[in-house]
């Protein structure tokens, strides 16, 4: 993390400390852990899916924040005025929709509990999936301590609708 590259620093809250401590304790469990998993039946670019989630994290600075000091009773949130977009490209157009199932199935155990590198943003992985002709499947996972459940379906809206523009 470069210094030129902080924005600001301030505090945790008591409840991100409460769930950075779990999260740190039970590596790989997927506690404060959501996942959104959309069907998509529109043909999709790449670039501009790509673009509009890094409209999105440059909107909001909790999409660029990460923590740091997690081995003290203080921790702290680091947001940067920078990051990359992480999105995975999948194509899974060779198998047929049993295989699909199968791997989504997975895929969505993998992404759920690959733990996040806390001192590393975003805390959030987007992978998308494309399944056939105008068929993709998005999966959306993060971390709770930037993002609580309610906001998530507003975040995706302002995607969809950064997206469509």
């Amino acid at each position: 993390m470069s210094k030129k590259n902080i924005q600001t620093i301030y505090p945790a809250t008591r409840i991100q400390c409460g769930m950075l401590f779990h999260t740190l304790s039970s590596p790989g469990s997927g506690v404060y852990v959501p996942q959104h998993a959309i069907e998509l039946e529109a043909e999709i670019d790449p670039q501009v899916f790509d673009a509009a989630w890094r409209l999105v994290i440059e909107r909001h600075d909790v999409f660029r924040t990460a923590f740091i000091n997690l081995e003290t009773d203080k921790p702290l949130q680091v947001v940067l005025r920078d990051v990359a977009v992480p999105v995975q490209h999948l194509d899974w157009r060779d198998a047929d929709a049993v295989d699909h199932e199968v791997r989504f199935s997975r895929l969505l155990h993998d992404q759920w509990t690959a733990p996040f590198d806390l001192v590393r943003a975003p805390l959030m992985r987007i992978c998308l999936v494309r399944l056939g002709q105008a068929r993709y499947r998005l999966v959306w996972t993060y971390h709770h301590a930037i993002l609580d459940g309610w906001a998530g379906p507003i975040v995706l809206g302002e995607f969809f609708r950064a997206y469509e523009a």
